[in-house]
């Protein structure tokens, strides 16, 4: 599986699983069209889980990322229509959520978890503080 997308039911959760076909770079536009898919042209607050558990990731791979994530388009993980969550557990996942909070790359905290249970429990109790 190279990318799936899918919008939760009576929720404002997406769920993003880049599997190990996806590729860093060639794939890009179609994450980004699933992101636009699934977000309204007005919605803000829209958690976003990306589920990277399976997907292959080179140090190249990593540089690319956090290089596009400084265009601040529409649909990136920093877009802040979004509240992004990351699951994954390699040591290049946890490199780039710390790289993600230096000040060149705007101080973005995105919350870390291991499995897809802990990522939708956290979305579902920040969810739960805004009512």
């Amino acid at each position: 599986m190279k990318l799936s997308a899918e919008r939760l039911p009576d929720e404002p959760i997406l769920m993003i699983t880049l599997g190990k076909d996806y590729q860093v770079g060639r794939d890009t536009p179609e994450y980004m069209k699933a992101i636009a898919d699934n977000i309204g042209p007005d919605e803000t607050g829209l958690f976003v889980i990306y589920d990277l558990r399976e997907m292959k990731m080179t140090f190249g791979d990593l540089v690319y990322v956090m290089g596009n994530q400084l265009e601040k388009r529409p649909g990136l993980m920093t877009d802040p229509r979004l509240n992004t969550i990351v699951i994954g557990s390699t040591e290049l996942v946890k490199l780039g959520i710390q790289a993600f909070e230096q000040e060149q790359y705007g101080k973005n905290k995105f919350p870390l978890f291991i499995s897809i249970d802990e990522g939708l429990k956290y979305a579902r109790e920040q969810l739960k503080q805004r009512k």
